[in-house]
């Protein structure tokens, strides 16, 4: 009987690959992740990158290259653009040679919220009296909430900034952690307010009640009632 011959062919170099950065950008509404009609780039890195079966965008080794920022650009998607500061490079091995970044990308007043979403959509103006308004544009606004687990005011900040447009038009989010119970009034409607920074001043709009995972639609904010505590 012949015995069975076996051929232990080496590797084939040429297709060797190691990664060094990857990044995930993540739908901040509903956390899923976008690979589709975006443009992820990493500064500091010449190649392009490839988009794996899982969605994630992946970048090769580049010997000497040193990443610095991850930007992404979602085009005509309802997302605003969105860059952070990449990683310090990883140390010698064993050390993982390679950078997961997650990136966030905050919902444009153009997202289609579905049910389940809390959150405020609007516009900042400068002031409430002005005709014609002035809006107040690309300014960082965010969702602040109040905790039942906390004693009095007990404003949380949401952890999705957004930015208001050419028009001051916005839409922001509130998402509770596993641990957190939003005050409520008798109608079971969420505490929340707006909190903007104009000029370099962080400002606190009235208090307004929204009921939860629905998106309200409050016609405009204005920067003249908006206080400081």
């Amino acid at each position: 009987m012949t015995a069975p011959f076996v051929l232990k062919a080496p590797p084939e170099t040429a297709w060797q690959r190691r990664l060094r950065f990857v990044v995930e950008a993540i739908d901040a509404v509903n956390g899923e992740l976008i690979r589709d009609g975006i443009e992820v780039r990493v500064a500091g890195l010449a190649g392009k990158p490839v988009v794996n079966f899982g969605g994630r965008f992946v970048w090769l080794a580049e010997p000497g290259a040193v990443p610095t920022e991850v930007s992404v650009d979602p085009k005509a998607l309802p997302y605003l653009p969105a860059s952070v500061a990449a990683p310090a490079p990883p140390g010698p091995p064993p050390a993982k040679q390679y950078d997961v970044v997650r990136v966030e990308l905050a919902p444009t007043p153009a997202y289609p919220f579905e049910t389940g979403t809390t959150g405020v959509r609007g516009t900042l103006v400068r002031a409430a009296a002005a005709l014609p308004m002035v809006a107040l544009p690309f300014d960082r606004i965010w969702l602040q909430w109040q905790d039942d687990n906390q004693p009095p005011p007990a404003w949380n900040d949401a952890p999705v900034p957004s930015l208001t447009d050419a028009a001051g038009d916005f839409a922001v989010i509130v998402r509770l952690g596993p641990n957190q119970v939003a005050r409520t009034d008798a109608q079971g409607r969420m505490r929340v307010r707006v909190a903007a920074t104009h000029g370099g001043v962080t400002m606190f709009s009235p208090e307004h009640q929204i009921r939860p995972g629905y998106v309200a639609d409050v016609p405009s904010f204005a920067w003249d009632q908006f206080t400081n505590v």
